[in-house]
């Protein structure tokens, strides 16, 4: 029985200290050239302060409440690589922010991540901790009408000011001309105020 036991307790911490090496490894992971992580020093605890961040400050901003365990999440990414590739005209103008809710279970973190790197989805996320996320959830929705639900999309424009708060799907076709009109309103909101400093 001895004989047995050993092995198995060997195989067992062996086992265990590989996947805390390759937990820690996903947990550190600072992402790629178009996967990029924003880890602030502490926790964000309204949405403008997070869209004021210089990596998203002065664009405009689709932003995608997710979780890991949101089956119809997972199947709206389908539909982001054909969204991202037709929005790459306008350089980085327009960004894909992804904003990863803890269903407050150990591990979610690493969970998060390795769904990122494994899905390739590119663009800025954000990893929203349980006690933040109401504070996140309202000021970015800021209406009582829309529960927490995800999949939950916002469009925010260049100002930082959320112009739709229930906006379509990747999967919706309507998004295309959305995100077109928010390109478009934003260019004439800032050429009217370089107007106005001349």
């Amino acid at each position: 029985m001895k004989k047995i036991i050993k092995p198995t307790i060997k195989i067992l911490l062996v086992s265990l200290l590989v996947f805390g090496v390759y937990y820690g490894y996903v947990l550190k992971s600072g992402g790629t050239s178009e996967i990029h992580y924003i880890e602030p020093d502490r926790e964000f605890t309204s949405f403008s302060e997070l869209v004021q961040q210089p990596e998203l400050k002065g664009k405009i901003i689709y932003a995608d409440f997710w979780r890991t365990t949101c089956h119809p999440c997972l199947e709206e990414f389908k539909a982001a690589p054909k969204l991202k590739q037709h929005f790459k005209k306008y350089g980085d103008q327009v960004v894909f922010l992804y904003l990863g809710a803890d269903i407050s279970v150990p591990g979610e973190e690493f969970r998060w991540k390795k769904m990122i790197e494994k899905k390739n989805l590119t663009g800025y996320h954000y990893f929203l901790r349980d006690k933040y996320f109401d504070a996140i959830w309202n000021t970015a929705v800021n209406d009582p009408a829309i529960p927490p639900q995800f999949p939950q999309y916002l469009i925010i424009n260049a100002q930082g000011k959320v112009i739709n708060n229930n906006a379509p799907h990747p999967t919706d076709k309507r998004l295309y001309n959305v995100l077109e009109a928010a390109v478009t309103d934003s260019k004439r909101i800032m050429a009217n105020i370089d107007y106005q400093k001349k």
